[in-house]
């Protein structure tokens, strides 16, 4: 199972650069294709899935928050009240 293993290896590497640390995701991207033992549609794939998968993370969170938050008090005698 080499393969899963470099897929998945890939995947976290592209992942903590898209997230958490500033690594070289591209460097392992561009040693694995250099070799040519994989296919080259595949191997640009997975760092794709791992870009979509990240996409919502940073506004999850907050939308959690915001969704939780109690709703905003509005004077009675506002001009929407009267």
């Amino acid at each position: 199972m080499p393969s899963l293993f470099t897929y998945s290896s890939l995947f976290l590497t592209t992942l903590i650069a898209a997230t958490i640390l500033p690594v070289q995701s591209e460097a392992v991207l561009a040693g694995l294709l250099l070799t040519g033992a994989y296919p080259a549609w595949t191997l640009i794939g997975v760092p794709d899935a791992s870009h979509v998968s990240t996409a919502g993370a940073p506004y999850t969170p907050s939308g959690a928050i915001v969704a939780l938050r109690p709703p905003r008090f509005e004077w009675p005698s506002s001009s929407r009240h009267l």
